[in-house]
């Protein structure tokens, strides 16, 4: 290649060569939109600072009102070239879902100005997110949609689209890309030569490029430093170190002095052949200081990643801060060439706890499909070195967004064995992924039953009855109780899922076999909703519409309160459904005056016109809904037994019957009925359970106190109690001289306070008791270690509260 160099160079008229030289170095640069060859210019011409050139907004104007398309259009396709023009700006790179929005955007309007498509062009090798096989695909997409659209395209488009299949070494025939520019009558410039003599050097072809050099000397076209410095790199690539170097003389021989960009080139090439005593001669012989975007293209030439120079190299980059983006940039080209060592090494110098480039490095490790181990392997070393604190649980949702389910949960599985909770809200982007597979929502269960992690309310009835075959409520539950879980946190959503599906019998049917406890989330107008097109209520309709009115809103209020706001929403939404109900006696409305007077308090503000249904009340008891209090323990024996003789179930109605007597705190009775539950094997509400606890605190019976905190946490282990009722049971344990253990459950269930209609008041009554009994054991880190542990509610508790009984105890002593 040299000895062509020396012919077809015109030495004896030096003077005109410079004068030649110096022209093309004008026209080569990216700064002009005429051609899209970046030579050897300045930093911020090289890299992300430097921006494409920029559309002109008139000519789009004048495009767009040509095609009488509407001003908002117009605006919208300005705002996406901004947001894509800045992400240039800012990063050198741009995403590819906005490249695509602004396309889309184009094929709406139905045409586009020739600046148009030359920005989409170049921004499609912008792209450094995506695989180069994948930016080439986008690059001939845009090009075929600008053919469909009409665009008038010249040799600029020509050489955008040639720099893309160039920079991502895409394979394709150079007589055949200008056989097709002849076709449409463009002519080849110099850009378009240059960028084809950079494909033939990349492919190591000197032949080819002896061509190219060819047609330069044919069209009178001057050869200048890039020239140069690309058939450096295509002696090295075809392994002709020697013709390399002569190419290098051959440039001081035309009065050309070797610049940064030729020794790089050169040193690219011996860090490729792994050639570390050449790349030594050179970096020390060169006499020209190399930036750090050299640097960065040789470190991104190596292909072993234990190479010393690697380090020896990063440790010249200089201004890390300056230059992030750019090292990003290289890092992403070194994943996809399989070089995630090196990539790592780049993540390094850049990555930190307040930047994204770790989760951006995971995520191109999982579009290049690497091994779970290698991915699993990098999550623990950024982990460890405390460069993302997040880094397990974004690769596990990015793995999801790629179909990799396995691999998902494989992190999370090393999340948990990392000591890090993993939550089940973590889980329900994966469930929302298996949206018509069903087989898929049961594995996941499955697999969170195996790592811990419960099944919460939304849970099931967001991900997991939307999606499977819920005609069989005995099916469903068989089938929660085959993956491990309780079926007893399942009985909620899936009877308020019925109930919002309108399938009324099935609702019907759990609350008649299960202890069914209605979400503080239900809400009875969607119920009204489904209900107000059917004409004949069915009795399960009514049914279960009577179980609601008495059962909406009472965990977190009064219960005859909440009885009576329900009653006046369904008169006012619906009234013939609340005469349908008056119509079927078993299903009387037990209403307290209390209930009736709120009621009435409400329609009369509301809507008074309505109050005429409620007088239709008259005919009714009015009572207590707590009827089972006044029941004598015989006539629940005797009720009982009709229902077993009947074969009907039995568990609800005794758990009803338990919570009544948990009121009226009759104790003999309470552990009667709850020996009947533990023999037939019944799984508890929490609120129920909830209820039990405190009993036995109350009483005294920690042991009791202790089995059914156990199983309130391992059944229901999403379930909120009350914090007066922990306080209460670590009240109960110190007692006892369970300091730990008091220490440790107010440390697990008073992170947040949760009051649930008791008063703020009532609570810090509540800790002022357990502090005092803490104080009378004489146990100064006790107290200690309980005030630590109700730090968090300081602002709650005041600090006469939470500090007087320290106080108290030094003075005593």
């Amino acid at each position: 290649m040299s000895t062509i160099f020396r012919k077809n160079l015109n030495l004896r008229n030096i003077r005109q060569f410079k004068i030649l030289l110096r022209n093309i170095n004008c026209e080569c640069r990216i700064s002009r939109p005429n051609t899209f060859l970046v030579t050897s210019v300045s930093r911020h011409q090289c890299f992300a600072t430097a921006a494409l050139p920029k559309y002109n907004h008139n000519e789009i104007k004048e495009n767009i009102e040509a095609g009488n398309q509407s001003n908002v259009a117009l605006q919208d396709v300005d705002n996406a070239f901004i947001e894509i023009d800045y992400a240039v700006k800012r990063s050198g790179r741009c995403f590819r879902t906005n490249v695509e929005n602004v396309l889309s955007m184009i094929e709406t309007l139905g045409s586009a100005s020739d600046i148009h498509g030359l920005y989409l062009l170049r921004c499609s090798g912008l792209m450094h997110e995506e695989k180069p096989a994948e930016r080439v695909q986008l690059a001939s997409v845009i090009w075929e949609k600008l053919h469909k659209l009409g665009v008038q395209l010249d040799v600029r488009h020509y050489n955008s689209l040639l720099k893309v299949f160039v920079d991502c070494d895409h394979q394709f025939l150079p007589s055949e890309f200008l056989t097709s520019m002849e076709s449409s009558k463009i002519e080849p410039n110099k850009a378009t030569y240059l960028l084809l003599l950079q494909k033939y050097c990349n492919d190591g072809d000197l032949s080819g490029a002896g061509e190219i050099l060819e047609c330069l000397k044919e069209k009178g076209l001057p050869i200048n430093e890039s020239v140069f410095t690309i058939l450096i790199k295509g002696h090295m690539r075809a392994n002709d170190v020697s013709g390399a170097k002569d190419i290098l003389e051959v440039m001081r021989s035309a009065n050309l002095s070797p610049t940064a960009e030729s020794y790089a080139a050169l040193a690219c090439g011996y860090a490729e052949k792994g050639d570390m005593d050449g790349l030594n001669s050179v970096l020390t012989e060169c006499n020209v200081a190399l930036s750090n975007k050299h640097y960065l293209d040789i470190i991104s030439s190596f292909s072993d990643a234990e190479n010393v120079k690697i380090n020896e190299l990063l440790a010249k980059v200089a201004d890390v801060h300056d230059w992030r983006q750019e090292i990003a940039n290289a890092m992403m080209g070194l994943v996809y060439k399989g070089m995630d060592d090196i990539a790592f090494k780049l993540l390094l110098k850049i990555a930190n706890p307040e930047n994204n480039f770790a989760n951006v490095f995971m995520k191109m490790l999982l579009k290049c499909d690497f091994p779970k181990e290698k991915i699993v392997s990098y999550c623990e070393e950024i982990s460890d070195r405390r460069l993302h604190n997040y880094i397990f649980m974004n690769t596990a949702k990015a793995a999801i967004d790629f179909g990799k389910f396995e691999l998902a949960l494989t992190l999370f599985e090393a999340l948990q064995k990392k000591g890090i909770p993993v939550r089940s809200y973590n889980l329900h982007l994966l469930l929302s992924s298996f949206k018509n597979h069903e087989e898929g929502i049961w594995l996941t269960l499955k697999k969170m039953f195996e790592l811990g992690v419960p099944a919460e309310f939304l849970t099931y009835f967001e991900y997991v009855f939307p999606v499977i075959s819920v005609s069989d409520p005995e099916a469903v539950i068989s089938k929660i109780q085959e993956t491990g879980h309780s079926f007893t946190a399942a009985v909620d959503p899936l009877f308020q899922f019925y109930c919002y599906r309108g399938e009324f019998d099935n609702a019907l049917y759990l609350i008649e076999k299960y202890p069914v406890s209605v979400h503080p989330s239900f809400s009875l107008e969607n119920y009204l909703n489904v209900c107000k097109d059917i004409k004949n209520y069915s009795k399960a309709c009514l049914k279960v519409l009577s179980y609601l009115l008495q059962n909406i809103g009472v965990p977190a209020e009064d219960s005859e309160v909440a009885q009576g706001i329900n009653l006046a929403a369904l008169i006012q939404k619906n009234p013939s459904l609340f005469e349908a109900l008056l119509r079927i006696p078993e299903e009387q409305i037990q209403l307290s005056r209390k209930s009736f007077d709120i009621c009435a308090t409400v329609l009369r503000r509301n809507n008074p016109d309505s109050l005429r249904y409620l007088r239709r009340l008259g005919n009714f008891r009015s009572q207590p809904s707590e009827k089972r209090i006044s029941r004598s323990i015989a006539e629940e024996e005797k009720e009982l037994k009709l229902l077993k003789e009947k074969g009907l179930p039995t568990q609800r109605y005794l758990l009803e019957c338990l919570s009544a007597h948990l009121k009226a705190r009759n104790i003999t009775r309470i552990n009667q009925l709850t020996e009947e539950l533990d023999k037939q094997g019944a799984q508890y509400p929490p609120t129920v359970l909830a209820l039990l606890l405190n009993f036995y605190c109350q009483n005294n019976d920690l042991e009791m106190a202790e089995k059914y905190f156990k199983i309130l946490k391992s059944d229901c282990p999403t379930f909120k109690l009350d914090s007066l009722k922990v306080i209460d049971y670590a009240t109960s344990l110190v007692k006892f001289s369970k300091f730990d253990d008091a220490v440790n459950v107010i440390k697990g269930e008073c992170k947040e306070l949760h009051l649930f209609g008791y008063s703020e008041a009532a609570f810090r009554k509540c800790v002022r008791n357990l502090l005092n009994i803490a104080v009378e054991t004489g146990n100064s880190d006790l107290v200690k270690s309980l005030q630590d542990s109700l730090s968090s509610l300081a602002e709650t508790l005041q600090a006469n509260v939470l500090y007087e009984p320290l106080v108290k105890m030094h003075l005593y002593k």
